[in-house]
């Protein structure tokens, strides 16, 4: 597997033309499944005798040890990429990591103010005064309109 990564890394660098942190992040990745790979099956197998069991067990592995789905997304990534290098060069003959899906990102909800909130913010500018009167026509709209701010 060792020269089939170092082909890839130069096909990045030379074909590609990645950035040096590109091929450095590549490299640590492609480390990462090699470190696995030794961990769980005792070798690092050669491209070809990698399967998608193995790329499940080893995504499985990296939720299992707490790593963010952006990091497994990356890790996905690089695979993917890898294997299409190595099944067009012919040291592959299919890709194992094409059926891997990529996992969703957690949405991020909104946040809201409450009633009270609302209620404080509205009557916060003074009725009194020509801004004040500007400022809380400025803020009705926005809390009609519903923006997310």
């Amino acid at each position: 597997m060792d020269s089939a990564v170092q082909r890839f890394l130069g096909f990045l660098k030379v074909e590609r033309n990645a950035s040096e942190l590109t091929v450095k992040s590549y490299a640590d990745d492609l480390a990462h499944v090699g470190e696995f790979l030794q961990e769980h099956t005792g070798r690092i197998p050669h491209p070809a005798q990698i399967d998608t069991a193995i790329l499940r067990s080893y995504v499985a592995w990296l939720h299992e040890c707490g790593y963010a789905r952006t990091t497994v997304a990356r890790r996905l990534a690089c695979l993917r990429s890898f294997f299409r290098y190595c099944n067009r060069e012919g040291i592959c003959e299919s890709n194992p990591a094409k059926p891997l899906r990529t996992p969703r990102s957690g949405r991020k909800l909104p946040h809201f103010l409450t009633t009270e909130q609302i209620g404080s913010l509205l009557t916060a500018p003074p009725a009194t005064t020509p801004a004040g009167l500007r400022d809380r026509a400025i803020l009705e709209t926005m809390y009609s309109a519903g923006p997310r701010v």
